[in-house]
């Protein structure tokens, strides 16, 4: 009885260390999803810990509430994997991920248009980040406003094409911007009233496209990448 006793405490608390360490390690191998509500991780994960170490430490066998405990922290170590799995895929928004962001897809490698660093007199800064899910397309967009100067480098640099021929790519990225509107006209209309002033670079490949968007009516930049699942 005693050793039966000795084993199960002595279970609780291997249960609770690793409890205990599960939070911080989570929001250490996924900062981008778990960085901005680090408090919640830790409170869900530790407060389990607390229990179980008390548990471990009981003089007399409890074993019916000690089953239920158990079930419900292994419930909830089950919960954090399946967040971790298919919860982390985003969308995210907060720009200070950018840098995470680059780290995460290894760049430049696909995104080699997006800038390394964003301009420091960019304005109206906005970024949509999800890393795709099972059949649900990935894709990174980062808009803001810039100025002449820097608008007018980005038309030097690529082989921009102005007007008509939008791509499944511009399509899409359009739904980020002040022009979401006009993906349902058609060609004629839109060379007629926006022709000189949306300027396209894009570029597809086997699994993803990406390029460039500028609306050089209101100053705005896109940068936008949607990839296959």
């Amino acid at each position: 009885m005693k050793r039966k006793l000795f084993i199960e405490c002595n279970f609780a608390f291997i249960l609770g260390i690793i409890f205990l360490i599960i939070g911080p390690t989570v929001i250490y191998l996924d900062f981008l999803a778990y960085g901005s509500i680090w408090y919640k991780v830790l409170l869900g994960t530790f407060i389990p810990s607390i229990i179980l170490f008390y548990i471990s430490r009981i003089k007399e066998t409890r074993k019916k509430l000690y089953s239920v405990l158990l079930v419900i922290h292994i419930i909830l170590l089950l919960r954090y994997f399946g967040i971790y799995t298919f919860g982390r895929s985003g969308p995210y928004t907060d720009i200070k991920f950018y840098n995470h962001i680059l780290r995460e897809n290894n760049y430049p490698e696909r995104l080699g248009v997006f800038p390394e660093v964003i301009p420091e007199d960019a304005s109206d800064i906005n970024m949509r980040y999800f890393r795709g899910m099972l059949q649900a397309k990935g894709f990174f967009v980062l808009k803001y406003k810039a100025s002449e100067k820097h608008i007018d480098d980005l038309l030097k640099k690529y082989e921009f094409k102005s007007g008509v021929g939008f791509g499944e790519g511009t399509n899409n990225a359009l739904l980020y911007t002040s022009y979401a509107y006009i993906r349902d006209m058609d060609e004629k209309t839109i060379d007629i009233n926006y022709g000189e002033k949306i300027y396209i670079y894009e570029t597809d490949y086997s699994n993803y496209t990406t390029g460039i968007l500028i609306l050089k009516d209101v100053a705005e930049v896109v940068y936008f990448i949607f990839i296959e699942p």
